[in-house]
């Protein structure tokens, strides 16, 4: 009977410990910092507890893209084809003879120059270089020395008429932005070990802002790099089990009586239960309040 009564009050206490471990809220990531934009550093001065690299915010990221994006190199395939098939949409139209002769002036000259096709992508094509392909060689060139659609004003020859001799290269032009997108860095300086990064009553800057999440952002990378969940549960079931172990021991010295009715047991448990959960609950409303 008596040792009925001590497995019961083992089972009781393991229970109590799995409960106690899911209800304490489970540390998700590294060390995070209090701190707002415009506000003062209240904490001691913070030096880098490693090296880490400062991460660009979303905007200057996207000034970087766009910026190597207008220096992209345009590729253009020139087709022969173009003049001619100019001149068989020419034959189809119906129209006066003067009209149409002076329709064919303007195609021939135009297609002297060379007609630039406009990529959807690259609608401010004069302000980038482009390469006129020919085999496995190119040349560069300016787009004002060809004939763009925005620089003709007749529609008729925009719209049903002319086909472009330069054919934008979408292939050729991607390879191209992807090698300058590559040598983009999405980092703006290196933090060394011990490096001051804010002084305790100094204001926090924008710069400084960057400086403390690209440090969370690496305390969360190798907090999840370190964590193993098995060895946390059991550590903290031993902790836990050490903690009662110690209660029972005190318990046993100066009250032993408790320890001879499991309803006693029971009793304590729950105590200890609803003291963790009240706990518990004011520590996850204080991480969502503030």
């Amino acid at each position: 009977m008596r040792h009925l009564t001590l497995i019961k009050q083992i089972c009781a206490t393991v229970v109590t410990i799995v409960l106690i471990i899911i209800m304490f809220p489970h540390k998700s990531h590294g060390t995070h910092y209090d701190y707002a934009l415009g506000a003062f550093w209240k904490s001691n001065d913070l030096y880098a507890p490693f090296d880490f690299q400062v991460v660009k915010d979303a905007e200057q990221k996207a000034n970087d893209l766009a910026l190597a994006k207008s220096k992209c190199v345009l590729f253009y395939q020139p087709d022969s084809n173009a003049h001619t098939t100019a001149i068989q949409r020419l034959m189809k139209l119906r129209l006066p003879s003067s009209q149409h002769n002076a329709l064919r002036k303007s195609i021939d000259s135009i297609y002297k120059i060379g007609y630039i096709e406009l990529a959807d992508e690259y609608p401010d094509v004069q302000n980038h270089t482009i390469v006129i392909l020919t085999g496995n060689s190119g040349t560069e060139h300016k787009p004002s020395e060809f004939v763009l659609p925005t620089s003709l004003s007749d529609a008729l020859l925009i719209d049903s008429i002319l086909a472009p001799s330069l054919k934008f290269d979408n292939t050729r032009t991607q390879l191209e932005l992807d090698s300058r997108l590559s040598q983009l860095s999405y980092t703006s300086q290196v933090i060394t070990t011990g490096q001051l990064i804010v002084a305790k009553g100094e204001l926090v800057t924008p710069e400084k802002v960057a400086m403390l999440s690209s440090l969370e952002a690496e305390n969360d990378k190798r907090f999840i790099e370190q964590y193993n969940p098995y060895a946390h549960y059991i550590g903290r079931f031993m902790l836990c089990a050490i903690a009662f172990a110690a209660l029972f021991m005190f318990l046993k010295v100066t009250h032993h009586r408790i320890l001879d009715s499991t309803t006693n047991i029971i009793i304590v448990l729950t105590t200890i239960l609803l003291m963790t959960l009240s706990m518990s609950l004011v520590m996850q409303v204080r991480s969502t309040w503030f």
